[in-house]
């Protein structure tokens, strides 16, 4: 089985498919993880690329193998990401040609949109 990279397994976690082509999972960053040294000293903010990062962790986890990313089609950052703040994760693959992929994301918290990413890959 295909596990999470990195520190991201730490974090990620109950990815679950929610339909064909689509997966949910929850995330949280507690204080100590790395991104957050130095983003911001006063007042600790996710960096965007985080988000990023873990939408590709959890699509390797879904498809069972690594991906690559080839381009973010789109990024939309809505609201800050602060330390142990819970995420619920929201992705749904799009039709893409044959050996390549894509998928529109979108992170929530409290029900409310963080981050909407449109990702694409082979």
């Amino acid at each position: 089985m295909f596990t999470l990279s990195g520190d991201f397994q730490k974090y990620v976690s109950a990815i679950t498919a929610t339909g064909p082509g689509a997966f949910a999972a929850q995330c949280r960053f507690p204080l100590d993880f790395a991104g957050f040294q130095g983003h911001f000293p006063d007042r600790p903010i996710l960096p965007g690329v985080c988000l990023i990062q873990t939408t590709l962790a959890a699509l390797e986890y879904r498809r069972g193998h690594p991906v690559r990313l080839n381009r973010v089609v789109s990024a939309k950052w809505l609201a800050p990401v602060l330390p142990d703040m819970p995420l619920d994760l929201a992705c749904e693959e799009r039709p893409a040609p044959p050996g390549e992929w894509a998928v529109r994301c979108v992170f929530r918290h409290d029900g409310n949109r963080v981050a909407e990413l449109r990702l694409a890959g082979c």
